[in-house]
């Protein structure tokens, strides 16, 4: 197999062949790579741009070289244990919030234990692309991804190799999308979250409940249970807050919650974790004592690291669970089947596996 041309070029060449024999599994892990001798016949190359080609392709994880023993493909290549976690925008940003926050912070603990490795890039987008985007770019074009988790749906991407290239596994947060048959969806089961919180409210015998949420949360559904229930939630007890600016929480919750209202919940839902520490300094500011005067029931991504000055119920999902799900959906994608969707059930604080 001869390859000709410059000797930089010829050790690309070189390299890519390798790599794609053994993203093939033609050279599989652990297998010995041909000798130097060998691979300069077999490209018509000389030594040192062998040695060139396997260094390349030892720096990225694909080979191991063990001395006179010779070279070897490594146990855990890159296109069987390197994930990708990729985010739109940057950590510092008024749209990154706690749900990636939590997200990025338990991925690395889980694909850890898996004894895998991950790596996280933000600000991925193609119309502005920085450092990570570059960084992503080359990873999917030299095969340097088992697969590929988005926390969102990644229209920054489309059109682009991170989306489109073969041979990549990709999964996705949100609901089953046509546009995407070939990428696994995994979604959070808002109807178990409902039915948890309604049943844990009416348990307790209240009769009215106050909601504070993110302008774009989906409530209907819960709205016609608590209806359902005999549990009143009228307009007015229903406040919502932009996740830009969060500190507005604090006064609707001061305004809902004013010792001055005739009629004022009995309960509050927070449903959106971003809005939980600003809400309850309005209600403290409101002269309530929580749990003694209000019960508040929020939503939560697991596990919850900050602790509160008044106890809270906590209901929601847990991420080392959801990144269990995107790693088991990768791996049934490379193993040749189909692209699976899931739902992940809600569950309150004291129900997580320890």
């Amino acid at each position: 197999m001869a390859i000709i041309g410059r000797p930089p070029v010829k050790k690309l060449m070189i390299e890519n062949s390798l790599r794609e024999r053994i993203v093939s599994g033609e050279l599989a892990p652990g297998a010995r790579v041909p000798t130097r001798r060998a691979l300069a016949s077999l490209y018509d190359a000389m030594p040192n741009t062998i040695q060139d080609a396997l260094a390349s392709l030892e720096r990225d994880g694909f080979v191991v070289a063990k001395g006179n023993r010779g070279t070897y493909v490594a146990p855990k290549p890159p296109h069987l244990s390197h994930f990708a976690l990729v985010f739109p925008v940057q950590p510092d940003s008024s749209g990154w919030g706690l749900f990636w926050g939590h997200l990025s912070d338990v991925s690395r603990r889980v694909v850890k234990e898996q004894g895998l490795k991950l790596t996280i890039y933000t600000g991925i987008h193609k119309n502005d692309p920085g450092e990570d985007y570059e960084t992503l770019l080359d990873d999917v074009r030299n095969d340097r991804l088992a697969g590929i988790i988005f926390p969102i749906t990644p229209f920054g991407v489309k059109g682009t190799e991170v989306l489109e290239k073969p041979g990549i596994p990709r999964v996705v947060m949100g609901t089953p999308d046509p546009t995407h048959p070939t990428m696994g969806h995994v979604d959070m089961d808002n109807a178990s979250f409902v039915a948890k919180a309604v049943s844990y409210l009416t348990e307790k015998g209240f009769k009215s409940v106050g909601l504070l949420q993110h302008p774009r949360n989906e409530t209907c559904l819960l709205l016609a249970e608590l209806e359902k229930a005999g549990i009143a939630c009228p307009t007015h007890f229903q406040q919502a807050v932009g996740l830009d600016d969060v500190k507005w929480a604090r006064n609707s919750m001061r305004l809902l919650f004013d010792a001055g209202r005739t009629a004022r919940p009995e309960a509050l839902m927070v449903l959106n974790d971003n809005l939980c520490l600003p809400a309850l300094s309005g209600i403290i500011d409101a002269g309530l004592s929580v749990p003694h005067d209000l019960e508040i029931l929020t939503h939560t991504n697991f596990p919850w690291q900050e602790e509160f000055l008044v106890p809270v119920t906590r209901l929601g999902f847990d991420m080392e669970a959801l990144l269990r799900v995107f790693i088991e959906e990768l791996e049934r994608q490379r193993e040749g089947q189909a692209p699976k969707n899931y739902m992940l059930p809600a569950i309150f604080e004291d129900e997580i596996e320890t």
